[in-house]
């Protein structure tokens, strides 16, 4: 009976720390998940379709079909990603659901994640994004990824009412 009694103090141990180790865990992905802070998560006004889906409409103004034409288009409300995810500018202020462009100016494909939502960019592409917020003012977190480089906080986009 001594040693039956030994072990039962050690199972509630494990189970413990089990548990301890699980709610870590789900605290940590709860703090990493920032579609649940009711950020830019929203259908685009001009289709439909969920940020994050690439529109091709030749010659349409909500979605520009040449390179001249966004830049133009979206003058002060662009942001370029060099080589190495070095981003121009670094911040910004928008009036919420604001078209700003995610514009690629590397040979290398670039992942700009915005507050969580990842946009995949090939070289040289370029991508219209609706800033919009439930929760204002708020400030968007731009991450960005290009093969071993990370560059996370790389811009912050201050949405406005």
């Amino acid at each position: 009976m001594g040693k039956e009694i030994q072990i039962v103090p050690l199972i509630i141990v494990f189970a413990v720390g089990v548990l301890a180790g699980i709610g870590i865990y789900a605290i940590a992905n709860e703090v990493t998940d920032f579609g649940s802070y009711g950020s830019i998560i929203s259908p685009r006004k001009d289709t439909g379709e969920e940020l994050g889906q690439k529109v091709r409409t030749a010659g349409s103004v909500a979605n520009p079909s040449n390179y001249q034409q966004a830049m133009e288009q979206f003058e002060g409300y662009r942001i370029q990603f060099a080589p190495n995810c070095l981003p121009n500018p670094t911040s910004m202020t928008v009036k919420n659901g604001t078209k700003i462009l995610l514009d690629n100016r590397s040979a290398d494909g670039h992942e700009i994640t915005i507050d969580g939502v990842p946009h995949r960019l090939w070289g040289y592409e370029f991508e219209t994004v609706t800033m919009s917020s439930d929760k204002l003012p708020h400030t968007a977190i731009i991450d960005c990824r290009s093969g071993d480089d990370i560059a996370y906080n790389a811009v912050q986009i201050l949405i406005q009412p």
